[in-house]
C-alpha cells in the first residue's frame, strides 16, 4: 500500500521519512523536482517511477527492488532547469508495481516572470524638432519580440540581445517640447519607465515659483498653469529638494482630458491655447518635498492645491476627503523680505515652507513678534544653495506656541515663501504671505 506521495524542491534526507514541505508548482528555476513517498511492500513488488509531460513524453525514472517492510523511498529526482516550452505546463509523476500503474501525484513547471529593466537610453534629451531618431534601450529581462513605448505606445523596435534593443523614434514625435516616459514591454511584462526630455527650440524664462511642494505621507500636490493666450505655450516645471538637488517626482499631467504620466524632476509641456494643464505628483511610499520653479515661453497665470490624508484619523474630512488649501504661483522673483502671520492657539498651527533661489547657502533673519507687537525672539533660518525647508512655526520655534503673532524673514534677494494654517476642523488655509 502505498502512501505519502508527495513531490517537493529541496533534496529528501538520506534515509528517515520526514521530508520538506510537499509542493504542486515548481518554477524552472527551482532546478529540481524530487518525489517521495513510503509503501508497504513484499519481496514480489518492484516500484518504478517516471514523469509524463504535459506534450505525452514520458521521461523514466529509477526501479526499487525492496525487501519485505514499511519503507520509504526518497530516491527519484527530475531537472527542470532547462526544459523546451513543449514541456512547460501538467506533469505527473507516475508510480509502478512490477509494471502496472499503482499511483500518481501531478504537478506544474512554469517558466519565472521576467520582468524588464531599463538601465539606460543612448538619449535622455533632444531638441524638440531636430529629426528623427535611433535610441538604444539597455537593460535586462528583454525577450525576443519586446517592443519599445513611448509614452504608452509601441514604436518600431530592434530586438538584440536580452540586454540591448533598438528603437526608431520618428521626426513626428520629438516635433514639440514634451517630458517622454520611455518603458519597454516583454513577455507580458512592462518595466518601469525612463525619461526624456524634448527641449524647446524657444527659449524659456522664469516666470514663477511654488515655495512648497509635497508627496506621499499623506501629501498630496497639484499645479494648474493656465495659458489664456490665442498661441501655444511652452512650460518647464522643474522640482527641488530641500538639498537643492534635482527632486524626481511621479507626475500625472492632464491637458485637454488626456494624461501622461512620467517620473521626472522637470516636466516640460506645450499648454495650448486658453487651455489648463495639470500636473498632479503621484504616490510615494515616504513624504518628499522641494519647492518647483516655472519657466514659460509665454504669459502664464497659475496657482498649486495641497492635500493632506491625515494619518491615524478616525472621522472628519481627512478620511473620505483630504484637507485642502490652495496658493497662488508666486511671481515676485526678488523677494528679501517675507511676512508671515501666525496662529498657534487651541488647536491651529501655521505651517511655512521657505525657499532660496540663490545659488550658494544664506542664513535668513526671522524675528517674531506676539500679537501686542512684542518681540518674542530672533532666530537664524539657514538654507543651502536652491534648498529648501517647510516646518510647523511652533514645532521649530517652541517660543511661539499657544500665541498669535507674525514672524519677519529678511535676507538678500531671491527668497520664496508659502504658508499654510491647519485648523482643528480638517481644513488648510493659505496664510497671506506679503513679500517684499
Amino acid at each position: 500500500m502505498l502512501s505519502n506521495l508527495e513531490l517537493t524542491k529541496v533534496a529528501p534526507p538520506a534515509s528517515g521519512c520526514t521530508i520538506p514541505p510537499a509542493s504542486s508548482s515548481f518554477l524552472t528555476t527551482d532546478a529540481t523536482v524530487y518525489l517521495y513517498f513510503s509503501a508497504v511492500v513484499t519481496t514480489s513488488d518492484n516500484l518504478s517511477n517516471d514523469w509524463l509531460a504535459p506534450n505525452g513524453d514520458v521521461i523514466p525514472g529509477i526501479t526499487w527492488s525492496a525487501v519485505a517492510g514499511n519503507l520509504c523511498f526518497p530516491g527519484s529526482q527530475f531537472n527542470i532547469g532547462n526544459l523546451p516550452s513543449a514541456h512547460l505546463g501538467a506533469w505527473q509523476a507516475r508510480i509502478y508495481d512490477n509494471g502496472k500503474q499503482i499511483n500518481s501525484v501531478s504537478f506544474t513547471v512554469t517558466q519565472p516572470v521576467i520582468v524588464p529593466v531599463i538601465v539606460s537610453l543612448s538619449q535622455t534629451s533632444v531638441v524638440a524638432g531636430s529629426g528623427a531618431l535611433t535610441l538604444t534601450v539597455t537593460g535586462s529581462g528583454f525577450a525576443s519580440g519586446a517592443s519599445v513605448l513611448w509614452n504608452g505606445s509601441a514604436i518600431p523596435t530592434t530586438f538584440m540581445s536580452a540586454t540591448e534593443l533598438l528603437a526608431t523614434v520618428s521626426s513626428k514625435l520629438i516635433s514639440l517640447p514634451a517630458t517622454v516616459s520611455v518603458t519597454v514591454s516583454s513577455g507580458g511584462q512592462t518595466s518601469a519607465g525612463a525619461t526624456i526630455i524634448i527641449t524647446p527650440l524657444v527659449t524659456l524664462s522664469r516666470i514663477g515659483l511654488l515655495a512648497q511642494v509635497a508627496a506621499g505621507g499623506g501629501w498630496d500636490t497639484a499645479t494648474y498653469l493656465t495659458n489664456s493666450t490665442a498661441a501655444s505655450i511652452t512650460a518647464e516645471l522643474s522640482f527641488h529638494a530641500d538639498s537643492g538637488s534635482a527632486l524626481v517626482l511621479p507626475l500625472i499631467a492632464t491637458q485637454q482630458g488626456k494624461s501622461q504620466t512620467v517620473s521626472t524632476s522637470a516636466l516640460i509641456a506645450t499648454i495650448l491655447p486658453n487651455t489648463t494643464l495639470a500636473v498632479d505628483t503621484g504616490s510615494l511610499s515616504v513624504t518628499a518635498q522641494g519647492w518647483a520653479d516655472v519657466l514659460s515661453s509665454g504669459p502664464l497665470t497659475g496657482f498649486a492645491v495641497f492635500r493632506y490624508a491625515p494619518q491615524g484619523l478616525i472621522s472628519g474630512p481627512g478620511v473620505t476627503t483630504p484637507w485642502e488649501g490652495t496658493v497662488p504661483l508666486q511671481t515676485l522673483l526678488t523677494a528679501s523680505s517675507v511676512i508671515v502671520p501666525f496662529d498657534n492657539t487651541g488647536a491651529f498651527a501655521t505651517g511655512i515652507a521657505l525657499g532660496n533661489l540663490n545659488g550658494s547657502a544664506v542664513n535668513f533673519s526671522a524675528a517674531f513678534f506676539d500679537d501686542n507687537g512684542n518681540s518674542l525672539g530672533t532666530q537664524t533660518i539657514s538654507l543651502p544653495g536652491s534648498g529648501h525647508t517647510a516646518f510647523i512655526v511652533s514645532s521649530q520655534f517652541a517660543f511661539t506656541a499657544n500665541t498669535k503673532g507674525l514672524m519677519k524673514i529678511i535676507g538678500p534677494s531671491g527668497l520664496m515663501a508659502v504658508g499654510l494654517r491647519a485648523s482643528p476642523y480638517g481644513t488648510l488655509t493659505a496664510v497671506p504671505v506679503p513679500v517684499q
